[in-house]
């Protein structure tokens, strides 16, 4: 199979807050921040399609409240995209943006799609790591990892 190039066209993020109650993005809803990138794309890019776009992909950790409903999809609505895109997400921790972009740009790559959008976004002040988190009681009685493991603080940019 012959691979197709896959390009990355544009970017955009949101300015970095405090996880905190008196952080900038402390009443503002982690959905709404993905509904203002996906907005700012559509308008410094007029000439993409938009009603052509093949998916949306977005990561978010802790799937629940604000970052729950199935990120990808809910935002194509708030963002307004046709009710045609369809939508993802993957929770793969702090990695989550970085593999949307990856399953993106590998769908273009082998044929499945044309246009992708793919990011992730995370609100630390609403879900801090580990909340609500229930791992197996197996894992630790076992002693297949230590439970300070499970906090991707503890192990993001560690190298073994």
């Amino acid at each position: 199979m012959d691979l197709r190039d896959a390009y990355f066209v544009d970017g955009v993020r949101t300015w970095f807050g405090k996880a905190r109650q008196d952080g900038f993005y402390w009443n503002t809803r982690a959905d709404d921040m993905v509904t203002k990138v996906m907005k700012e794309l559509v308008r410094r890019n007029p000439t993409v399609p938009w009603g052509e776009v093949d998916d949306s992909i977005w990561g978010a950790t802790t799937q629940v409240g604000d970052q729950g409903t199935t990120m990808g999809r809910t935002v194509v609505f708030t963002a307004g995209l046709p009710d045609t895109v369809p939508g993802f997400s993957v929770d793969r921790m702090c990695a989550g943006g970085m593999t949307c972009q990856a399953i993106g740009s590998s769908f273009i790559k082998s044929g499945v799609a044309d246009i992708i959008i793919a990011g992730g976004v995370e609100h630390m002040a609403h879900h801090p790591m580990g909340a609500g988190a229930d791992p197996n009681p197996r894992i630790v009685t076992e002693k297949m990892v230590e439970p300070k493991y499970f906090n991707m603080g503890n192990t993001a940019e560690k190298a073994p």
